[in-house]
C-alpha cells in the first residue's frame, strides 16, 4: 500500500528554508526603510541650508555701502547685524511738517511700521548731476494710513519728524524714490539644546525667533570682503558677503542621536552687494 505525505525530514527542510527566505526579506525591508529615513534625512539637511543661505541671500543682497558708510553694522562668529530692508516705493508728494505721502500702485514690501521702521527719501537738487544727491533718513512716527495723491492715485501717508527739505519741488522731486528698513540680527543660538539659525528685530524690539535648523554648533560662518574677494580694514569697505551652513540631523529613525553621530550637511554662498552706493540706511 503506497502512503503519500512528507516525511519529518522533509517538513524540517522546509521550515528552515522559510525562515531563511523570511530572515532575507526581513533584512531587504529593513536595509530599504533604513536607506528612505537616509533618503528622507538628506532631503531635509538639503532644504535646511538651501533655505538658510536663500534666507541669507534675500536679506543681504539689497544692504548699501561705500563712501565711509554701510549697512551691515557688525559681524562677529557667528551673527551679523545690518539695515534691512523692508518696502521700496516711490513719493508722489511731502510735508516739511512731518508726512510722506507713498503711491500705492509703485510700493513693493510691507508698509511702514511705526517705532519699527525708518525711511529714507531721495534729495535731489539738480536733476543734471547725481554729485548733489542724497539720502534724508527719517523715523516713522506713525503707521501708513490711507490717503491720495495729488493726481487723485491712492497712497499710504506715513507721519514723521518735521524737516523743511521734504517741502514738494525743492529737493524732493515727484515720484522720488522711498526706502523703508529695520534693524535686525541674524545669528546663531542655543534653544532646547540645539543650535539654530534666528533673526531678531532690534529696532521692533522683539525676540530671537529661529528660522532654520538644527545647525551644527558652529554651523553659522559669515565673513565680508571688498568686492572681488579682497581684504578689507572696515566695514565701510566691504562690497562682498561670503557664509557658510551647516545643518545637522538629531533625529534619525525615531530617536534622538548625539552630534557626533548626526547627520551633516552644508553649502557655501558668496554674494556681491548690489548697491553699489551710498548705504540708504546711514547712520
Amino acid at each position: 500500500m503506497t502512503r503519500w505525505g512528507l516525511t519529518l525530514l522533509e517538513v524540517l527542510w522546509a521550515l528552515v528554508l522559510g525562515l531563511v527566505v523570511a530572515g532575507l526579506t526581513l533584512r531587504l525591508l529593513v536595509a530599504t526603510s533604513r536607506h528612505l529615513r537616509d533618503e528622507r534625512a538628506a532631503a531635509e539637511l538639503q532644504a535646511t541650508v538651501r533655505g538658510a543661505i536663500d534666507y541669507l541671500t534675500s536679506e543681504l543682497i539689497n544692504v548699501g555701502w561705500g563712501t565711509g558708510r554701510s549697512d551691515i553694522l557688525d559681524v562677529l562668529p557667528g551673527r551679523v547685524r545690518f539695515r534691512a530692508r523692508r518696502g521700496i516705493g516711490v513719493a508722489c508728494s511731502t510735508d516739511p511738517s512731518g508726512s510722506v505721502t507713498l503711491r500705492r500702485a509703485a510700493g513693493y514690501g510691507r508698509p511702514p511700521v511705526a517705532g519699527r521702521d525708518s525711511m529714507a527719501v531721495l534729495l535731489e537738487w539738480d536733476t543734471t548731476t547725481t554729485i548733489d544727491d542724497a539720502w534724508l533718513r527719517l523715523p516713522v512716527l506713525g503707521n501708513a494710513g490711507s490717503a491720495s495723491c495729488p493726481d487723485g492715485d491712492s497712497a499710504l501717508s506715513v507721519i514723521t519728524l518735521a524737516d523743511p527739505r521734504l517741502a514738494g519741488g525743492v529737493a524732493v522731486r515727484l515720484d522720488a524714490p522711498v526706502v523703508s528698513w529695520e534693524i535686525i540680527e541674524v545669528r546663531s543660538y542655543m534653544s532646547g539644546g540645539d543650535t539654530w539659525l534666528g533673526e531678531q528685530s532690534l529696532t521692533g524690539g522683539g525676540v530671537v525667533e529661529p528660522a532654520f535648523g538644527p545647525l551644527d554648533p558652529s554651523g553659522f560662518e559669515i565673513q565680508v570682503s571688498g568686492v572681488g574677494g579682497f581684504p578689507v580694514s572696515g566695514l565701510t569697505d566691504a562690497g562682498t558677503v561670503a557664509m557658510t551652513v551647516r545643518a545637522i540631523t538629531r533625529s534619525h529613525g525615531g530617536r534622538r542621536v548625539p552630534i557626533g553621530t548626526a547627520l551633516v550637511d552644508s553649502l557655501a554662498a558668496m554674494i556681491t552687494l548690489r548697491n553699489a552706493g551710498p548705504g540708504w540706511g546711514g547712520p
